[in-house]
């Protein structure tokens, strides 16, 4: 029997072209209905500019290839897409915290091993699983936390206290509780929203000496460490990056390619026409002065708007030298415009 599914296996490895261990998830998963697989919460990070860029792709499949009642995403992608990221394991729905109820040893090292990270919340916040009858105690909780801590280190990992912060201070819950009682869009209820859970944990903005206070159980060593020490690790690993590029109040061109694959959209000059091209169809021609005078500004920004429609086009309307489109249009082709790109 054991030699048939070898056997079996081997054969279906074969159909997928699979000659290595580490094509295995990536051919796989291709064929694999993700709507049926187990969800892990996961923390991610951009490190740096490259970080960034594939956290911006991750988010994009997550809300499209894979957006089923929730962004998702898969882990082969997630692999796919890591260069620059900083993966971290995240709340009491993340894979570790749930996997370290039943795995030990090896088992649960080959699970932490996928993190760069991993993160411990105070009991306080996983105090609804008590209620879900998941824990007896908060005694059993701590043993939990316990576990992670220490399977975590022996497995040359970092372990970080994180608070899992949802709201700002504890008087802010009650907003809290409104959104968790509130529909999920897709369907379906929020995970904390069950009858069994009378009371949902306070998910706020604790002080440095608050998440020392709830972790004074590891004793003052460690929980100084993952509370204060670790978590300034992960900080230096991480570059100040700028997310939004400040380009001094004037909007921002992305490159796009076209659709040969090599060269590059003119974007400033596809938006405009495409934008007048609408306001004419709406409007008519010319269009009117408000109408061209917030285009203008959307366009092109409150500099070049100052700059050139009021202290330009305005003149050349009045002198009736040209259509407020037609100077438009001569101001981008001669350059003028070209500051705002």
């Amino acid at each position: 029997m054991r030699a048939d599914i070898q056997k079996l296996g081997q054969i279906q490895l074969k159909k997928k072209e699979i000659y290595c261990l580490d094509e295995i998830d990536s051919k796989l998963s291709e064929d694999v209905n993700f709507k049926s697989l187990p969800i892990f919460h996961a923390i991610v990070l951009a490190a740096n500019k490259t970080g960034l860029k594939n956290l911006f792709k991750i988010i994009s499949l997550a809300n499209t290839v894979y957006l089923y009642k929730t962004p998702r995403i898969l882990r082969s992608k997630l692999e796919e897409l890591r260069e620059g990221l900083l993966i971290g394991s995240g709340c009491y729905e993340s894979e570790v915290f749930i996997e370290a109820r039943s795995k030990e040893g090896q088992e649960l090292t080959n699970i932490i091993n996928f993190y760069d990270y991993v993160e411990v919340q105070p009991p306080e916040v996983y105090n609804h699983l008590i209620q879900t009858s998941d824990f007896g105690s908060e005694i059993e909780i701590q043993n939990h936390i316990r576990k992670i801590v220490e399977a975590t280190k022996e497995a040359g990992k970092i372990i970080v206290a994180t608070g899992d912060v949802n709201h700002f201070k504890r008087e802010d819950k009650i907003y809290r509780e409104i959104i968790v009682n509130q529909k999920v869009p897709g369907g379906g209820r929020h995970p904390l929203a069950k009858s069994n859970i009378t009371k949902i944990p306070s998910q706020h903005f604790r002080t440095t000496r608050e998440m020392l206070e709830d972790f004074e159980f590891l004793g003052d060593d460690l929980s100084y460490e993952i509370v204060v020490e670790n978590t300034n690790k992960v900080l230096d690993m991480v570059e100040e990056i700028e997310v939004i590029i400040d380009t001094g109040g004037i909007p921002f061109s992305p490159r796009i390619k076209s659709d040969d694959g090599q060269s590059y959209l003119d974007c400033p000059k596809v938006t405009t026409d495409l934008v007048y091209e609408k306001a004419s169809d709406w409007y008519g021609h010319p269009l009117p002065h408000n109408i061209e005078g917030r285009i203008s500004t959307e366009l092109y920004g409150d500099i070049v708007y100052k700059r050139c429609f009021v202290n330009f086009i305005l003149k050349r309307i009045k002198n009736g030298a040209a259509s407020r489109a037609k100077i438009w249009q001569m101001l981008y082709k001669s350059g003028a415009l070209a500051l705002a790109f």
